[in-house]
């Protein structure tokens, strides 16, 4: 808990992308996000940002153009042994929202 303040600047959100494309179809539609945003003008600062731009991609959509918004993976939460509290979780089984058939698709 923040403590007791009536404004909460930030919120912070952990999230675990599970890809709704196969193996052998994930490094091709990876490729395709990062094309498209290069022929949009995205310009990558080095060769690392644009291999994880995909993931940061989600991210930023996800985000909606908040500044108040600000995801981070699983992993950091371990790092940095914060608390944490799950609100959802898709369990095996469940329908997906999204369908890969247009990788393109926002």
């Amino acid at each position: 808990m923040l403590g007791d303040v009536a404004f909460v600047p930030e919120l912070d959100f952990a999230m675990k992308v599970r890809s709704a494309f196969t193996d052998e179809t994930l490094a091709a539609a990876e490729q395709r996000r990062i094309d498209l945003a290069a022929h949009g003008g995205k310009r990558f600062q080095s060769m690392v940002h644009s291999i994880v731009w995909p993931r940061y991609e989600v991210a930023e959509y996800l985000k909606g153009g908040s500044r108040h918004v600000k995801f981070h993976s699983f992993s950091e939460l371990d790092e940095l042994g914060c608390p944490f509290r799950i609100v959802y979780e898709r369990r095996a089984g469940d329908a997906l929202t999204y369908s890969p058939t247009d990788p393109d698709a926002r």
